[in-house]
């Protein structure tokens, strides 16, 4: 309640801090890693993801140089 944030906005949020993280440090297909971070829909981690940082997982690996 504090934070001003829904509970789903705060779960989503940290997934993809994780998500970012793996695309960062692995070589993980980007379908294993929104597995990993706990979406059963790549369509759907993939709408998040973009929601939150503006650009696709793909192109945020290829900026981090990962």
């Amino acid at each position: 309640r504090g934070t001003g944030k829904t509970v789903s906005y705060y779960i989503n949020e940290v997934r993809i801090g994780h998500a970012k993280k793996l695309l960062n440090e692995t070589k993980l297909s980007v379908s294993e890693i929104a597995h990993r971070v706990g979406y059963n829909s790549l369509g759907h981690f993939l709408r998040v993801f973009e929601r939150f940082e503006k650009t696709t997982p793909k192109k945020f690996r290829a900026a981090a140089g990962t």
